[in-house]
């Protein structure tokens, strides 16, 4: 135990190096931060201390929270005590833990807050894991599960699946396990997650390695390092390489085996100091928290043997040099031995012939003797032979006689099979007519419910009028958007526009016409806006688009953009031309806030542009 806690000690020390500039830098920030600003601040810093110093991680998550209460926000009430729950689980300090998991759990329930809901769930599942209480676990993934699916949350869903398949493969239930790895794969598919699928694919790799299948093992491996590639995560890469040596190991395969180790040990040297003492004390916790001690040390070994390769390399080559001597030495005396070995030989060889020929010469005596004693045997074993062959002619005719009435019985009874057979596929056919219909109609009431299904999710998720997303729909896609966000912290923005003058549009030309112009308006949008790009009917004349991985720049452009198409546009109507103009405002989300909030700053920017002058877009930055 001293051995692992200075271990322990000594990675920290590194990471704590390599970190201390960019924590400096938050603390300058945070005495100058208010309100929303400053708790994301804390927050950082907490993350930042959670490795190095647990203390002080938990000392700036109470601030969190301490400045959440002050502002009354709830959401970020619910975020912070999540965060210093888990604080509190990496400082070893279990009851404060289940906790303040449990106070951020009632909390997001209250607000409504389903992500979070989520989260502590599957938060409250790891703890458990971590202590190796199963059960508990389990029902904690159990209840993320039903929560991620009742949201529609692909995310939520796809982590819950892996997590309960990691409980099954860890009781060995390899096909079980199989079973969740495989749905939560579906779901990282449907988001296009590259790291989740990666994930999905480096586990069933360890699953068949451990059961063993080491032929699939490998198939799951390649799987996996197609993926992590793809996103550039050198740790998972490594540890693929390492897995791949193993199977190839195990399939006797040396030469590929040792390969991948060399690649592994290439990505490895690769590494940034600060990523090597990352990984290190990444792998020392692990397997602290799972009591595995010895596995703790060998991270800790492989830290010291990084600093003592060089001598390492230098004491292998003084014993090679060694070897060779005392390998010299060894031929030496072996020839001198047989030099030795070979005229006691000859003197041998000489001595055991002499005997053979003695041997070979009795030998001779006995055969001559024992041939008069077989001429008078054989004489005897032929008169033997004559009765014998008596016998044996009466048996034959008595076992053609048997075989004839045999082969009689043996015609009716494969008479008797020709005719079973002959009903059974008559009566076989008629079940596969039979069910064959059966199957026809099912698939047909199957087809008719796949489609009235379809059609129900449409008409929810539709707005009838002008076929674009509802508020409901857009709604959901927003909270992917913001998951998507959490995982590349690449920003998305938010646009909100409105008709100008329309309802004098509705007085000119009547509803009709108010119809006509949201149709031929939410067209227009569908050709300018891009690919990736959202839209949906806001409400009345109003409409809002989320442009994902576009910062407030781009947004300004694309909205730009689509105002000058549409101040361009002819409608005709009814042999009439409407002139149609919109206003835009345009806000880009943050961390850590409530979408509502963005959507707010969106909609000051809109009103902002109808006071002055209409027909123009705003930035939420220039009110």
């Amino acid at each position: 135990m001293k051995k692992s806690f200075l271990a322990l000690i000594i990675i920290m020390l590194g990471v704590s190096l390599f970190s201390q500039s960019k924590i400096d830098s938050l603390k300058t920030v945070l005495s100058s931060s208010h309100g929303a600003d400053k708790i994301s601040v804390l927050h950082s810093l907490e993350h930042m201390f959670l490795n190095i110093n647990a203390e002080k991680s938990i000392k700036y998550g109470k601030l969190a929270l301490t400045e959440s209460k002050k502002l009354n926000n709830k959401h970020y009430q619910t975020l912070s005590l999540n965060k210093l729950a888990h604080s509190y689980l990496i400082s070893g300090d279990n009851i404060a833990s289940e906790k303040h998991y449990k106070k951020s759990l009632e909390l997001a329930e209250d607000t409504g807050n389903k992500q979070l809901v989520i989260k502590n769930y599957n938060d409250l599942g790891d703890k458990y894991s971590v202590e190796g209480n199963s059960d508990k676990a389990f029902e904690y993934y159990l209840k993320a599960l039903r929560k991620s699916k009742l949201a529609l949350n692909d995310n939520g869903i796809a982590e819950s699946y892996k997590k309960i398949g990691d409980i099954y493969f860890a009781m060995e239930d390899y096909q079980n396990a199989a079973d969740r790895y495989l749905r939560a794969g579906t779901h990282y598919n449907k988001l296009g997650d590259l790291s989740g699928l990666g994930e999905i694919a480096f586990r069933s790799g360890e699953m068949n390695y451990f059961k063993p299948d080491y032929e699939a093992a490998l198939e799951n491996f390649y799987e996996a390092l197609r993926y992590f590639r793809e996103i550039n995560k050198k740790q998972e890469i490594i540890k693929t390489y390492e897995y791949l040596s193993l199977c190839y190991k195990k399939l006797g395969n040396e030469k590929q085996s040792k390969i991948n180790v060399k690649i592994a040990d290439d990505l490895s040297n690769e590494l940034s100091k600060e990523q090597i003492f990352s990984k290190l004390l990444h792998e020392y916790e692990f397997y602290h928290a799972l009591g595995e001690e010895d596995k703790a040390l060998e991270s800790y070994g492989k830290y010291m043997t990084l600093m003592n390769i060089k001598q390492e390399n230098v004491r292998i080559s003084e014993q090679k040099k060694e070897f060779e001597e005392v390998k010299k030495e060894i031929v030496k005396d072996k020839k001198r031995t047989e030099k030795e070995l070979t005229q006691a030989q000859r003197d041998k060889s000489k001595t055991l012939f002499k005997l053979r020929i003695q041997e070979l010469e009795s030998q001779h005596q006995e055969v001559q003797i024992d041939s008069l004693e077989q001429v008078n045997v054989a004489k005897s074993k032929r008169l033997l032979q004559i009765e014998h062959d008596n016998l044996k002619n009466v048996r034959e005719i008595e076992n053609l006689e048997h075989l004839k009435e045999v082969q009689r019985l043996e015609l009716e009874k494969q008479q008797n099979i020709i005719y079973m057979i002959g009903a059974g596929v008559l009566l076989a056919l008629l079940f596969a007519g039979f069910f064959f219909r059966l199957y026809r109609t099912k698939r047909q009431l199957n087809l008719e419910l796949e489609a009235a299904y379809y059609e129900l999710e449409r008409i929810a998720t539709k707005d009838p009028l002008t076929n674009l997303s509802n508020r409901r729909d857009m709604l959901e896609k927003i909270e992917a958007e913001i998951k998507r966000f959490e995982r590349t912290q690449r920003p998305f923005t938010v646009i909100i526009s409105d008709i100008d003058h329309f309802k004098a549009i509705n007085d000119n030309y009547g509803h009709d016409g108010g119809d006509f112009i949201l149709k031929h308006i939410s067209d227009l949008f569908r050709e300018t806006i891009r690919k990736q790009d959202i839209v949906a009917r806001w409400g009345g004349e109003e409409f809002l688009f989320v442009l994902p991985e576009t910062d407030i720049a781009g947004g300004k452009i694309i909205a730009d953009k689509i105002r000058t198409k549409l101040e361009e546009f002819v409608f005709d109507f009814n042999n009439q031309k409407i002139p149609v103009t919109m206003t835009f405002g345009v806000s880009a989300y943050y961390s850590s806030e409530d979408i509502d909030d963005t959507i707010k700053r969106a909609d000051t920017a809109l009103y902002k542009g109808k006071e002055t002058g209409r027909n123009k877009v705003v930035l939420y930055s220039e009110v």
